[in-house]
């Protein structure tokens, strides 16, 4: 019985990674976004930056990710709330599958969670 409870509650934390990647995306410094979920105490946002972010100083893109990474998680429940923000040197072909950036980035993302600062480049 205790095993069916604690499914019935993992089931109810599924996070629907597009809306809170819309929320991300209005940052015109974020070309793509993919949420990570699985396999991780909170979820973690891989971003890559536009064109125009990726000839900014670091500091000024550090910014505005802070400011949306705030206003972006404010009135989601606890376990949909980006915990990082990893942006990824490279980015992803429209047509990738989720599965297989998560493959690729699942493992950086356990190392990132462990860091106070929540905008890490990789």
């Amino acid at each position: 019985m205790e095993d069916t409870m604690a499914l019935k509650i993992e089931a109810t934390n599924d996070v629907n990674p597009v809306p809170i990647e819309e929320r991300f995306l209005k940052n015109s410094y974020i070309k793509q976004a993919n949420l990570i979920s699985i396999s991780l105490p909170q979820p973690v946002l891989l971003v890559v930056l536009s064109e125009v972010a990726s000839k900014l100083e670091h500091k000024e893109v550090i910014k505005s990710l802070r400011k949306t990474f705030t206003s972006a998680n404010k009135n989601l429940v606890q376990f949909e709330k980006v915990s990082h923000i990893i942006v990824v040197k490279e980015a992803w072909a429209t047509n990738t599958d989720r599965e297989a950036i998560h493959e690729k980035y699942t493992d950086l993302a356990k190392q990132v969670i462990t860091r106070p600062e929540p905008i890490v480049w990789e």
